[in-house]
């Protein structure tokens, strides 16, 4: 039985869970996070913002990634 693993993209963060209980980035829909507040995180000191939208600009194609 697989008890989580951790799958928030904020770097640092060591929240483990279930992917299904990860937040998705609204707009490139690939980017997962624990809560907000990493969302908000990772979009200033991350670099999120900078890889969204290389991310959209491709389509959302996922299995390309």
């Amino acid at each position: 039985m697989v008890e989580g693993a951790p799958y928030c993209c904020n770097d640092g963060c060591e929240v483990v869970g279930h992917q299904k209980d990860f937040k998705v980035c609204p707009r490139c829909k690939i980017a997962r996070y624990c809560s907000d507040a990493c969302q908000k995180q990772d979009w200033t000191a991350g670099g999120h913002k900078g890889t969204c939208g290389t991310y959209v600009s491709l389509g959302k194609d996922k299995h390309i990634l």
